[in-house]
């Protein structure tokens, strides 16, 4: 068996250590889909393509979920079939219905171009931001009812088959973790927490807490948002460093530091204080010994400077709280917009 005895005209579009994903045509019905290979013999933990192929497999249509084709298996290769995405969201805001691209062209002294930079302007309506939230919460319910914590919710995994921002499609599962059918090398009270990437990784991943839930994947959310909220797409957690973009991997004390210095220094002795956070008391997380600096939270203007409904700051306020016990759920957020 050959893949090209199914699909033809494939064409590479990302590659990593991990998997490579292609465009291609399927024979049979002449249709464009995308196949993600993985080379079992180099698939690690917490990565697993046959977790992903169950679980999309698994799981009901969604209209904010990944559509599932088909898996093939060729020698030592995993194939997952699914539908074709148009753009990924670091890719859509950078059409012009969502933004102004403004270039600066660099001259050298011989008149020659030398290089040239470019500069975006966010000009997402807030009622589309809105709509995207309610989008995503609806598909981040959908799989939590289900046990599924996604664990890698980021930009270039969140998909849409248009130009149309409030329509995303949740993608990429092969970190996810199915509370209901825990691998056994990964028990639900120790978990990996080498999850999660760059910027969009929660800090009690960072400090090691193990026995996370759902609760990662709304942080995420929330950082997410501080990219769409912001004047050109940067998220406040890395905005005051030229040399950083929303997809930079930074070191966890980079950014936990970031975090603190931005949404404020978790507060472990007033228990009415919207930061404080009882878990971070525990010696075994190092969280005193860093001895970081303690800071208040920044303002609005500074968070999400073109965010002017109160009550997506309430929702963001809720999505970002160090006590995972009262983080907001999916669910409450789909409530707190439908009210």
């Amino acid at each position: 068996m050959k893949l090209s005895d199914y699909y033809i005209d494939k064409e590479l579009i990302y590659n990593s250590a991990i998997s490579d994903i292609y465009t291609a045509i399927d024979k049979f019905n002449n249709l464009p889909v995308c196949l993600k290979i993985v080379d079992e013999d180099f698939s690690l933990p917490p990565h697993s393509i046959h977790r992903e192929i169950l679980i999309l497999k698994t799981l009901k249509p969604h209209p904010n979920i990944i559509e599932y084709f088909n898996d093939l298996k060729i020698y030592d290769d995993v194939i997952l079939v699914t539908k074709l995405y148009r753009y990924d969201l670091s890719q859509l805001i950078e059409i012009t219905k969502y933004c102004k691209r403004t270039t600066r062209f660099i001259y050298g002294i011989n008149g020659n171009l030398v290089s040239n930079q470019y500069t975006l302007a966010n000009e997402i309506e807030e009622k589309d931001i809105k709509l995207w939230l309610k989008s995503m919460s609806s598909g981040l319910e959908f799989i939590h009812s289900q046990g599924i914590i996604h664990r890698d919710i980021k930009p270039s995994n969140i998909f849409f088959a248009r130009d149309d921002i409030t329509q995303p499609i949740i993608g990429d599962f092969d970190i996810c973790y199915d509370l209901k059918l825990p691998p056994k090398d990964e028990p639900p009270m120790a978990k990996y927490i080498d999850v999660s990437t760059g910027i969009y990784k929660a800090p009690e991943l960072i400090l090691g807490i193990t026995n996370y839930e759902y609760e990662i994947d709304i942080w995420s959310l929330g950082i997410i948002l501080t990219g769409l909220y912001s004047e050109n797409f940067q998220s406040v957690l890395v905005k005051d460093d030229k040399e950083l973009t929303n997809d930079s991997h930074v070191s966890d004390l980079y950014l936990l530091n970031q975090i603190f210095e931005n949404f404020g220094t978790p507060n472990l002795t007033d228990f009415e204080d919207e930061l404080f956070c009882d878990e971070y008391n525990n010696e075994n997380l190092h969280f005193k010994k860093f001895n970081l600096q303690k800071y208040p939270r920044k303002d609005w203007d500074i968070i999400l400077p073109r965010c002017n409904d109160d009550l997506m700051k309430e929702i963001f306020t809720k999505m970002i709280r160090y006590d995972r016990s009262k983080r907001i759920t999916s669910k409450e957020i789909l409530q707190l917009m439908l009210d």
